[in-house]
């Protein structure tokens, strides 16, 4: 009888030993495959309308993925954002916010800007269920010309949890529709007090819930376990 308990005890320690969650999540990202270069929309697809007069095209864009990897960044770079869940992603599962840099050196103030991002034909993807995606816009208090220039996670962290300056609902249909995020109050202030050089960026990520569950050889070890207790028990009774 002690080593049936000490099987079940065994097989109870080797679930506790193994790593008991993995991410099971649905692809849910919006501008995905947005490098353009070779298009009509060419450079044009991300731009900053400066107090309601002229178009700033990002000078630098990019992005950076939640395990520090990044796409370089350039003037027609993709600006995916969002999470690359198992359904294209398999366990690799990766999360990537966004970022976009403009030269305002010919403004000396700004009263009004609109981030304008252009969405490709099938960049978008939500298998989460719901019917949209936000995008939320965020202030970057990094050094901008270390955007894209080499792996960082602080770099992911700062696009995505900086002060809001935003937002905008990007549903399926909208595939090269230009949206529109017109900066609130703190990212105005932030476009004309935290320039860099007379330079200005900005991040952004898309909101999601990250889904966890048990795996699958978690669950068979802990039936394991408990049907050997089970079994213990039961011998202890009839030798009672």
């Amino acid at each position: 009888m002690k080593r049936v308990m000490w099987s079940a005890l065994m097989g109870l320690a080797m679930f506790a030993g193994v790593p008991s969650t993995v991410y099971a999540q649905p692809s849910q990202y919006a501008f995905a495959g947005t490098d353009l270069a070779n298009t009509p929309n060419a450079g044009i697809s991300a731009m900053l309308l400066v107090n309601k007069l002229k178009d700033i095209h990002a000078s630098n864009r990019g992005w950076y993925s939640n395990d520090g990897a990044n796409n370089g960044g350039s003037a027609v770079n993709s600006f995916f954002v969002g999470v690359c869940g198992q359904s294209d992603c398999l366990d690799d599962v990766l999360v990537m916010n966004n970022w976009f840099l403009f030269d305002l050196s010919e403004f000396s103030t700004v009263t009004s800007a609109i981030l304008r991002l252009r969405a490709p034909i099938n960049g978008y993807r939500n298998d989460a269920g719901t019917s949209s995606l936000d995008y939320l816009l965020h202030q970057i208090s990094g050094n901008y010309g270390a955007l894209g220039l080499g792996p960082s996670t602080a770099m992911f962290r700062d696009l995505g949890d900086g002060t809001f300056f935003g937002s905008t609902t990007i549903v399926k249909m909208d595939y090269e529709h230009l949206f529109e995020i017109e900066l609130n109050a703190a990212g105005l202030a932030a476009l004309n007090n935290e320039r860099q050089n007379n330079f200005w960026a900005v991040g952004g990520s898309i909101r999601y819930d990250m889904q966890v569950v048990p795996e699958p050889s978690t669950y068979a070890l802990l039936c394991a376990g408990l049907a050997g207790i089970a079994f213990a028990h039961r011998k202890r009774k009839k030798a009672a």
